[in-house]
């Protein structure tokens, strides 16, 4: 098991903290420092072995901890927030030494974690747990793309959840009416007309401008009249690569859109007070009902 706090022992260097546990096991000194030596290049610390805890950094620490725990060979590695300690940029690196090491080693691995980006990055599969049971398992792309119900959705990344109800049901696809607008969705239910449904739409699935969309734009012509909301952009947070727009709608809702900067001089920026349209593909939304 490794520990959120790592749990080094900060009296022993680098080196004694990783042959701990196959000190303790009685293995012979020879195949202890053979391991060892494994493990120091496995994580890329051979040149701190003789130094102690303190005098790492974060992820160094972490690593050792890893290695220490590698270090036995076992059939399967507890990781408890391994992340939680580092900042930022510094979690983002060791996510992916750290997925490199374990597919190297070839351990499974079962860890918790509360941070979202890091369960997508890291994980093959995801469980998504609440109040004690499992939600929903599957890959982070199946997990993201098809929620199944809306704490799942509204838990895993940014989702807009529109509440309506169900008017069209047929094989290939469903209309369900909202206060927002009628949503067009190109797959079928299994449900009753006039149901309580919610619809999902991810922020970067939704296009914004200021101009209504021409019906060219749209991915069908079934599509026309539908799958759109106007409002006004009432706040906005540029990130460089990407900027949220929160747009609050005619009926008092606030939508996320993300909208990719690719360009690096925008003419056609929108700001703060700007009135838009805000609209979406019906292959782009997920059905929820419950």
């Amino acid at each position: 098991m490794m520990f959120q706090s790592y749990a080094l022992f900060p009296h022993l260097t680098v080196w004694d903290n990783i042959a701990f546990g196959l000190r303790r096991d009685g293995m012979p000194k020879p195949q202890v420092e053979e391991r060892v030596v494994q493990m120091l290049e496995l994580v890329q610390l051979k040149q701190y072995a003789k130094r102690k805890p303190h005098q790492l950094s974060g992820g160094q620490q972490q690593r050792v901890a890893l290695a220490r725990s590698l270090a036995k060979r076992p059939k399967l590695l507890l990781l408890d927030e391994p992340l939680g300690a580092l900042d930022a940029k510094l979690r983002e690196r060791t996510q992916l030494e750290l997925v490199g090491i374990i597919e190297q080693v070839g351990v499974t691995c079962v860890m918790v974690t509360h941070d979202q980006e890091e369960a997508m990055t890291m994980a093959t599969r995801i469980g998504v747990m609440s109040e004690g049971k499992i939600l929903q398992i599957g890959q982070p792309a199946d997990i993201y793309e098809t929620p199944n119900c809306r704490f799942v959705a509204d838990f895993i990344g940014t989702v807009n959840l529109f509440q309506g109800t169900l008017e069209t049901d047929q094989p290939d696809h469903v209309v369900i009416a909202s206060p927002q607008c009628k949503h067009y969705v190109s797959h079928g239910i299994t449900g009753s007309l006039g149901m309580v449904a919610h619809v999902a739409v991810r922020p970067e699935k939704m296009a914004i401008q200021a101009n209504l969309p021409a019906d060219e734009e749209r991915e069908s012509l079934a599509e026309v009249g539908m799958n759109i909301v106007q409002g006004v952009i009432e706040d906005l947070a540029y990130l460089g690569s990407l900027t949220t727009y929160h747009v609050r709608l005619d009926s008092g809702m606030v939508v996320k859109v993300t909208h990719t900067n690719a360009a690096r001089h925008d003419g056609t920026r929108l700001t703060w007070g700007d009135k838009v349209y805000v609209w979406w593909c019906g292959s782009d939304v997920v059905v929820l009902t419950s």
